[in-house]
């Protein structure tokens, strides 16, 4: 089986560190102390960003870890079946 989308899954690993220090590091700066809460401060562009491309590549990652089990597996099944 290859291993490429485990590789794919490993590479996220430091975008998933980012976004969720930045999105709790982000929270936490919207309070100013006491019962002031600042609701409508967006989100700043590199943390959206950092969410949208660990979205995507994560699922790029199981995507291709799918497709390569399938192949596997069917690779394993045609072998037991040939006949010679």
């Amino acid at each position: 089986m290859r291993k490429r989308g485990w590789i794919l899954l490993l590479a996220t690993l430091p975008i998933w560190v980012y976004a969720v220090f930045g999105c709790w590091h982000y929270e936490q700066s919207k309070h100013i102390g006491g019962n002031w809460y600042f609701e409508d401060m967006p989100l700043p562009l590199t943390l959206h960003g950092a969410v949208w491309v660990l979205f995507v590549l994560t699922l790029v990652a199981f995507v291709v870890l799918l497709f390569d089990s399938i192949s596997w597996f069917r690779g394993r099944h045609d072998r037991k079946n040939q006949t010679n």
